[in-house]
C-alpha cells in the first residue's frame, strides 16, 4: 500500500541490508497482479514467484537476509522500511526419510534424516500416529535459531534436516512414541508457511533396545518371585518382568515354552504392559507350563529391529 503506484514499472523483493539485490524482479503490468495508484496486489495462485526470494534461519552461517520491497518507477524509487522486513517461504514438502532400516526407527541410536523443500524456517518436527494425528503427551522437537541445538532437530539447509539420535526433546516421553507394530508412526514438519506429514507408505515403527534389571531380584521383583531364593512360584502370583523400552516389544521367548508375539497396545490374554514401558506382567495362568518346574529358566524380550535382552536365570516351581 502507498501512493503513486500507477507509475511503478518494477516490483523487486530485495535484501534488508543490501537493496541492490534483486531476489525476485517483477515487471509490471503482469498477469495475476492488480495495480492501482494506492495498492499492488499479487495473486500468488496466478503469479508464481519461485523460490528465489526464500530465506533461511535467523542466525548462523546459513542465515540469509530478510526481505523488503523495492519499487522502481520512471520518476523515482521507494523501498519499504527495515521495520517491515519479512521472511519468505512456501509450504514445506517432504521427499524422503532416511535413517530407518526395514521400517524400524531405533530412536536411541539412529539419526533420522529428511529431504524436501521449505525447511529453512522449520519450527517443529513431530512423531505422529498412523493417521497423522498428534500423540497425546509427545512434544515436538525444534532447533536453535542457527539450525543447531534446540531439543534435537537440526536444519542443514532449506532442503535437508535431521533428528539427533536420542533427541533430548523426547527423553522424558519415549514410551509414548514407541510402537512395535509395523507402519504405525509418521513424521510431521511445521513451518510458518504450512505443514506436511509423511505418507502412510513411508510409515515406520519406533523403539529402542530393551533392558532388564542388573540382578534377577531387580528383573523379577514382585508377584510370585522370591528374591531370597531367586525362585518364581506360580502358586504365589503373577510373573513380573521389570526393565525399560517394553512399549516397543514384539515378542517374548521362554527358555522352555516357546515364543509369544507381543503388541503392547493390544496384548495377548494374560499379558499387561505398564504405561511407561517398564513392566510386563504375565498372569500366573498364562505362564507356559513347560517353563514352570525347573532351574535355569530365562525370558528373552525382543523389540523392533530384533533388539533384545535376556534375563538372568532363575528357578521356577508350581
Amino acid at each position: 500500500f502507498g501512493t503513486g503506484f500507477m507509475a511503478v514499472k518494477n516490483l523487486i523483493i530485495t535484501d534488508d541490508n543490501d537493496t541492490s539485490q534483486a531476489r525476485v524482479s517483477i515487471a509490471l503490468p503482469a498477469p495475476g497482479i492488480t495495480q492501482t495508484d494506492t495498492a499492488i496486489v499479487i495473486d500468488t495462485a496466478t503469479f508464481q514467484m519461485g523460490n528465489g526470494a526464500d530465506t533461511i534461519l535467523d542466525t548462523g552461517a546459513l542465515a540469509s537476509s530478510q526481505r523488503i520491497i523495492k519499487l522502481e518507477s520512471a520518476r523515482d524509487n521507494a523501498t519499504s522500511s527495515v521495520a517491515q522486513r519479512f521472511k519468505v517461504g512456501a509450504p514445506p514438502t517432504l521427499a524422503s526419510i532416511g535413517g530407518i532400516t526395514d521400517g524400524n526407527y531405533s530412536r536411541a541410536v539412529d539419526t533420522m534424516t529428511l529431504t524436501g523443500t521449505g525447511f529453512g524456517h522449520m519450527s517443529l518436527l513431530e512423531i505422529v500416529d498412523v493417521n497423522g494425528n498428534p500423540i497425546a503427551g509427545v512434544p515436538g522437537i525444534f532447533s536453535g535459531a542457527d539450525g543447531t541445538g534446540g531439543t534435537g532437530m537440526n536444519i542443514a539447509s532449506a532442503t535437508g534436516s535431521s533428528i539427533d539420535a536420542g533427541a533430548v526433546g523426547w527423553t522424558t516421553t519415549p514410551h509414548l512414541i514407541d510402537s512395535g507394530v509395523a507402519a504405525t508412526r509418521r513424521v510431521k514438519i511445521t513451518t510458518p508457511f504450512g505443514s506436511v506429514t509423511s505418507t502412510a507408505a513411508t510409515a515406520f515403527r519406533v523403539g529402542a533396545a530393551p533392558t532388564m534389571g542388573a540382578t534377577a531380584q531387580a528383573t523379577f521383583a514382585g508377584g510370585g518371585f522370591n528374591g531370597g531364593t531367586s525362585t518364581y512360584d506360580k502358586s504365589d502370583g503373577d510373573l513380573i518382568i521389570n526393565g525399560t523400552n517394553f512399549r516397543a516389544a514384539t515378542s517374548i521367548v521362554w527358555s522352555a515354552g516357546g515364543t509369544v508375539t507381543l503388541d503392547p497396545s493390544n496384548p495377548p490374554a494374560g499379558y499387561t504392559f505398564s504405561a511407561d514401558g517398564t513392566k510386563i506382567t504375565v498372569a500366573a495362568a498364562n505362564v507356559p507350563a513347560a517353563w514352570v518346574g525347573g532351574a535355569g529358566r530365562t525370558v528373552q524380550i525382543f523389540t523392533i529391529d530384533a533388539l533384545n535382552v535376556t534375563s538372568q536365570a532363575i528357578t521356577t516351581q508350581e
